[in-house]
């Protein structure tokens, strides 16, 4: 169990760190729809930790119900 928290771990943080480089990238392209990338990856890099969060949350309290 321990082993796969941290690869899960892992790639949460490679998501992550993509999101961030991502957003800077469609921050400084010239392209016309530029914004619509931009706000694309805020929100995704808003609402993917809010999810992992809530996964990990679940699989907390279902755990405890089985026990």
């Amino acid at each position: 169990m321990k082993r796969a928290k941290q690869i899960a771990a892992i790639i949460g943080a490679l998501l992550l760190a993509a999101l961030y480089i991502l957003t800077l990238v469609f921050a400084l392209m010239k392209r016309s729809d530029w914004f619509q990338w931009f706000q694309a990856s805020i929100f995704c890099t808003v609402a993917v930790p809010v999810l992992i969060y809530g996964m990990q949350l679940l699989c907390r309290v279902l755990k405890k119900k089985s026990d």
